[in-house]
């Protein structure tokens, strides 16, 4: 098993005058808070140093809106545009918001139409048009109308999450997009045979408990520090012997444990770079055991491929009001449960998982961890009767 794990650079970029990168990801996480007034402050700092970050300018502009200074944040939103050089289309969002809480509602409309033509496939494109129609239903409403022009606009969703989504904004440009920024496409017309996919894709995953309860591996991990723009700093490459056991330790629970041993030194958690170790990635897949898939909600979004071959795309998502029991961070004598929400791959004529992909449910302030995406491939191929395959994954974090 190998797999590549890119945490973003941290001490590179916090030595680096301006330190403008952790400023703006302490402003977005305190938005995320919503403490807006704390928030603001820390982007000034942000922008008092490097004023052409544009990312700032438009969490600024976010912030702003929520404090409901509304002239504020249509200049910040302006800025964000101008700065970005193309890439700030999610700047027109608290634009036309505070356009609108301005009692500019023609601007505001032509802010949202403008997003619409430049990402029509957006995610939240949908939120958008039905932001565009309360603003023409107030727009006509006479009542409306003779209100103060500094009113604010009813916002049917924060502005920060509606941003958040939208797969042209990313203060961490280095991590792939998230599961529900991008969608893969699937074939229209066709009906996915749901309690099939999940009864038959469940059956292969206990055959896999079963069959698997015990392997060995050589893992190589390749472990880069990237700087804001995702450019690799350093470059450490770590090679341990691994096993992974699989145990149903009481009935609906299965238990992964994983055991490494630096093939040129002593095992340890201590052995990664950064004193970050990357586990759990054999328990992802068990998210579609019978034992454990009722803790998620899971849909079938239809008929997609991979790799040339026919897949059921299956999306998953940690149910609130179930254990969390596939992830967890583990900080000193502190546990922090880790949700889950993800996308798997599954072969029409198989039901096995060829591919899988996660995300957060949303980031954890309480370790300071913005995000993580996981991705995990996996395949048959010619090795020895001992194996029974291969597993390459990809792990980036995002920290504070």
């Amino acid at each position: 098993m190998c797999h590549r794990s890119s945490p973003a650079a941290r001490q590179a970029t916090a030595n680096r005058p301006p330190r403008t990168l952790p400023l703006t990801l302490l402003g977005r996480l305190r938005i995320l808070r919503e403490d807006y007034k704390e928030s603001s402050e820390v982007l000034e700092q942000a922008l008092a140093a490097e004023p052409e970050n544009w990312t700032a300018h438009n969490l600024l502009a976010d912030a702003y809106l929520r404090l409901q200074e509304f002239e504020k944040s249509r200049q910040q939103a302006q800025l964000a545009i101008e700065t970005a050089k193309g890439a700030g289309n999610a700047a027109r969002i608290p634009l036309a918001e505070a356009l609108a809480s301005l009692g500019r509602k023609p601007e505001a409309l032509e802010a949202l139409a403008a997003f619409l033509q430049n990402a029509p496939q957006s995610s939240i494109a949908p939120q958008v048009r039905d932001l565009m129609a309360e603003i023409k239903r107030r727009e006509s409403d006479p009542i409306d109308n003779s209100q103060n022009s500094s009113t604010p606009t009813a916002h049917l969703a924060p502005a920060h999450l509606l941003v958040a989504k939208d797969s042209d904004f990313s203060i961490k440009s280095w991590e792939p997009p998230g599961i529900d920024e991008v969608r893969p496409s699937v074939a229209t017309g066709v009906v996915c045979p749901y309690e099939k996919v999940i009864e038959e894709t469940g059956k292969r995953m206990a055959q896999f408990v079963d069959d698997v309860a015990q392997f060995s591996a050589i893992e190589d991990v390749l472990h880069d520090d990237l700087d804001d723009l995702g450019k690799p700093i350093t470059k450490k490459s770590i090679q341990f012997d691994y096993v992974a056991s699989i145990s149903a330790d009481y009935p609906g629970f299965l238990g992964v444990d994983e055991y490494r041993n630096d093939r040129n030194d002593e095992a340890g958690v201590g052995e990664f770079p950064d004193q970050i170790a990357t586990r759990g990635l054999p328990a992802l897949a068990l998210v579609f055991h019978p034992d454990m898939r009722r803790n998620f909600q899971i849909v079938c979004e239809g008929l997609g491929e991979w790799n040339r071959q026919a897949t059921w795309l299956l999306h998953f998502r940690q149910r609130d009001d179930r254990p969390n029991r596939i992830k967890q961070y583990k900080i000193g004598d502190r546990t922090y449960p880790a949700n889950l929400k993800g996308r798997a791959w599954v072969s029409t004529t198989t039901f096995q998982i060829v591919r899988i992909e996660s995300d957060l449910v949303s980031p954890m302030p309480q370790i300071q961890l913005l995000g993580e995406h996981q991705i995990v491939d996996y395949g048959p191929r010619a090795i020895s009767h001992e194996e029974c395959g291969t597993m390459v994954a990809t792990a980036c974090r995002a920290l504070l």
